[in-house]
């Protein structure tokens, strides 16, 4: 049926003549349709999930979020780059976390329970019996919460050197009634204690910290003789010779250049930004005493890797 410009903007409170221009820059980019009769516009079925539904695997809505919220930092991202200095993640605008979280929820809520927990020999009957677990750089949360919600005999630690997204992240628990089952804790990820624990996870923050190789150090120190490492980053080609034309790269380069690399560069030449090779990383865990490196699962956009203590 559609809306025309009018009603939209009734029902959101904005300018018609601004709506309108706006709807039909949609339709000449081919996310709508208009139909001149009526003079209404309409959102095709098939572009729904891409474009509103947040609980779609294929939601793209954060993403455009993300670009508006990485324009708010675009100064002191250009400083950085012109002084050598760094741009630590707690220094970026409140905006980015939240919508840095809402481009990855949409992928955790799809696979990390269905599909990559499984893809582990017997880490989903772990859980399920009662492990201990730990999130590193767990910012606000929602990967842990997930697991903790699936897996309610699970005690989940969340450790993160962000205090104001800690705060969130235990209230997020709060609001899922999940408070005495998540404890959310300010420490270094290098040094983090409250061991031993069964399973250590790095959900997309490993290439992000200061010293990804003492954070895995610390963890193979802190893990439980049996326990495990479960790491997920982003999916990386082996050389940017091999990344030329592909989708993926291009959207990954733009953001490690904005985000990662300058976030993590805290120690000169430290950070690694967020294509790193999946041979570097089962060189740095294998360094750091881990053993049986696996790639247990890959996406378009992710892969998860998972090595024993």
């Amino acid at each position: 049926m559609g809306h025309r410009p009018t009603e939209l903007a009734s029902n959101t409170g904005c300018d018609a003549r601004l709506v309108e221009e706006w709807l039909n820059g949609q339709v000449a980019n081919g996310y709508l349709r208009l139909d001149v009769q009526s003079a209404r516009y309409s959102l095709p079925l098939a572009h729904a999930s891409t474009l509103v539904d947040e609980e779609a695997p294929e939601f793209m809505g954060g993403s455009a979020a993300l670009l508006a919220a990485m324009d708010l930092d675009l100064d002191r991202v250009e400083t950085a780059f012109r002084t050598d200095r760094c741009m630590p993640w707690s220094d970026r605008s409140e905006r980015l976390s939240s919508t840095l979280s809402r481009c990855l929820l949409r992928l955790y809520r799809t696979e990390l329970v269905a599909c990559w927990i499984p893809a582990v020999d017997g880490l989903a009957k772990r859980l399920a019996n009662g492990a201990r677990v730990a999130d590193i750089g767990c910012g606000l949360g929602e990967p842990l919460l997930l697991v903790a919600q699936a897996f309610p005999a699970t005690q989940a630690v969340g450790i993160d050197s962000h205090q104001k997204s800690l705060d969130e992240a235990a209230s997020r628990a709060g609001n899922l009634g999940l408070s005495s089952q998540t404890e959310f804790r300010r420490e270094d990820a290098a040094a983090f204690a409250g061991g031993p624990y069964d399973v250590v996870f790095f959900f997309n923050a490993l290439h992000d910290l200061p010293n990804p190789s003492a954070a895995l150090a610390r963890a193979h120190h802190q893990l439980a003789e049996d326990g495990i490492v479960f790491i997920v980053e982003p999916m990386a080609k082996e050389h940017v010779t091999l990344a030329v034309g592909d989708p993926v790269s291009r959207i990954a380069y733009g953001s490690s250049s904005m985000l990662c690399t300058p976030g993590a560069a805290q120690r000169p030449n430290s950070a690694m930004g967020n294509q790193v090779p999946t041979s570097t990383w089962h060189r740095l865990l294998d360094a750091a005493g881990f053993q049986n490196f696996q790639l247990t699962a890959t996406t378009a956009f992710s892969r998860v890797m998972v090595a024993q203590r």
